[in-house]
């Protein structure tokens, strides 16, 4: 009650000064009182909350989080997107996204906080300019040796590890392993002299990573304190798009 439009207001400082974000849920029951009509001001509430949110308490954007049935309300979904379409620093997030939201991993949702809080800072930049802007099987496989090494397992690696590898990169993204992309992905990995054949094994060659990778690889180990075994986990989402 009396939230002044703002279920949760959010609260950060930048270099830019003090910044408010306001977020108002909807949730399936009050969806359901619109649609019944138990609910005759549902989309006055709304407008009205946006405007106090704006003007008394001063968010710069808000969010409005629509936690209902994206297919039973999906007329009310669209009336709330075409009414409100032009308010201005205003966010609507439908259902889907929000599902998306929540099944974010622990990992996955620490990047995507890094990569919104950090996106001006210089060396987190140049790491991910390292990478395509659809991230590849070279991309991911770059990241794996990275840690592998750091992590202190920089033993000489066989077909078969390097095969593991691009498993693990298919039940990221799905499907089944395309073996010219491993072909590929190898390839890549010797042009750029990540990766040697000495004997009968391939051999990790760690000066040759770019030094924006290394670096964001200690940082994250020493500034958030993550350990060896999940630097991979954090580092995929944080520097890399997965194709989804």
């Amino acid at each position: 009650m009396r939230d002044n439009g703002a279920d949760v207001l959010l609260k950060y400082d930048s270099e830019d000064g003090a910044t408010k974000v306001g977020l108002q849920i909807k949730s399936y029951p009050e969806f359901q009182d619109w649609v019944s009509k138990k609910d005759k001001t549902f989309m006055k509430t709304l407008k009205s909350q946006y405007t106090e949110a704006k003007q008394d308490v001063g968010v710069e954007h808000y969010f409005l989080i629509l936690c209902t049935d994206a297919h039973e309300h999906r007329k009310q979904i669209r009336m709330i997107s075409s009414e409100m379409k032009n308010y201005t620093d205003l966010t609507i997030v439908k259902p889907e996204q929000v599902r998306g939201f929540t099944y974010l991993s622990h990992w996955e949702l620490q990047a995507a906080v890094t990569r919104l809080l950090c996106r001006d800072d210089p060396v987190l930049s140049a790491a991910r300019a390292c990478f395509s802007d659809t991230a590849t099987l070279s991309d991911y496989m770059t990241l794996d040796l990275l840690c592998r090494t750091f992590g202190g397992r920089n033993e000489p690696l066989s077909s078969g590890d390097l095969a593991d590898i691009a498993d693990h990169w298919t039940e990221l993204v799905g499907g089944g392993r395309d073996m010219d992309k491993v072909a590929d992905a190898l390839s890549f990995m010797e042009s750029s002299g990540y990766l040697q054949w000495v004997g009968e094994k391939y051999q990790i060659v760690l000066e040759e990573f770019p030094n924006a990778l290394c670096a964001v690889y200690f940082d994250l180990r020493a500034r958030n304190r993550v350990a060896a075994d999940d630097a991979l986990a954090y580092l995929v989402p944080l520097l890399l798009d997965i194709p989804r």
